[in-house]
């Protein structure tokens, strides 16, 4: 049981350190990763914040999933689906303040290359020890592919 609660504080962790990488990211302006790029164009096309089209696009893609193959889907996918979005709500408005020189933009993404690369190693630790966790990009992969075979 200690256990169950250990693995899903650190998916918490885990989604917090995604969010403030990504609003690092945001605030530095030099480019975002594939999904965080697609999703604040998709939130720009909808008038919605990325933390919000964060949230829409993996809960739709955890009900695809739920009904494609339930077996993939934890506790882990679905507060990880929820909470990233909702930390990069929260900590949007601390972390992307406008005005500030190309010095801190750069500090900012350097900064936001930290939980991104704290996270990589996370996931990667948890799949060695068989621990399943799968987060967003894991998630599209199998549902795209999911999709692909239910249209065959």
């Amino acid at each position: 049981m200690v256990k169950r609660w250990k693995e899903i504080f650190m998916v918490i962790l885990g989604s917090m350190m995604m969010g403030i990488g990504i609003d690092l990211f945001v605030y530095a302006d030099f480019g975002l990763d594939p999904l965080s790029l697609f999703e604040a164009g998709l939130g720009r096309v909808l008038h919605l914040s990325l933390g919000s089209v964060s949230q829409i696009l993996m809960i739709t893609i955890i009900v695809i999933m739920f009904f494609a193959d339930r077996e993939r889907i934890g506790i882990g996918s679905v507060l990880n689906s929820v909470l990233v979005g909702a930390f990069i709500k929260l900590f949007s408005p601390v972390i992307c303040v406008e005005g500030h020189s190309l010095y801190w933009r750069a500090l900012g993404f350097l900064c936001g290359l930290v939980p991104e690369a704290i996270r990589k190693i996370r996931m990667t630790i948890s799949s060695a020890s068989n621990v399943v966790y799968l987060n967003q990009s894991h998630l599209i992969i199998i549902a795209a592919t999911q999709i692909v075979r239910l249209i065959r």
